[in-house]
């Protein structure tokens, strides 16, 4: 079993107030694309009842992208820190005089995106008791899983 956690609370601040950094040091007229993630995962394999592999991890990282005068400069960094936006930050600045401009070259507009409208889909993408919960606590869940599937299927073998 593998899962992922859902985005952690306030994901989206950190990322408005890394989006108004970035607007404090852009050169005036540019325009900034600022990607930023932060995920869990976890990963359980179990054999007949028994804990075989037991895997967590995390990552955070962010990735930025300027748009001036029809040059454009990216950089990227691990972490989240105010320092490692600096960093990129001034990374890609230090580009754009070394990148032919292109009149063309600009950032997409936005799109709408639609809402999805099926509350039974969206619960279903994510179960945040999979990492609310210590995996000590979800022994019995794991082994109630593997039971099923082997019952449901001939095909699934121990």
């Amino acid at each position: 079993m593998r899962a992922v956690a859902p985005a952690q609370a306030g994901i989206e601040d950190l990322a408005r107030e890394a989006l108004e950094r970035v607007r404090g040091g852009l050169p005036p007229g540019a325009q900034a694309e600022l990607f930023v993630a932060r995920g869990r995962e976890r990963g359980v394999e179990m054999r007949e009842g028994r804990l075989e592999t037991l895997q967590e991890s995390s990552d955070a990282g962010m990735g930025l992208r300027v748009l001036h005068e029809g040059r454009l400069g990216f950089a990227h960094a691990s972490g989240l820190e105010p320092e490692s936006l600096d960093a990129i930050l001034k990374e890609v600045i230090a580009q754009l005089p070394y990148v032919p401009p292109d009149e063309n070259r600009a950032f997409p507009r936005p799109a709408a995106v639609p809402e999805a409208s099926d509350p039974a889909f969206l619960a279903s993408l994510s179960d945040a008791s999979l990492f609310n919960t210590p995996l000590t606590g979800q022994m019995d869940r794991l082994r109630a899983m593997e039971a099923e599937a082997l019952k449901a299927d001939r095909r699934v073998k121990r």
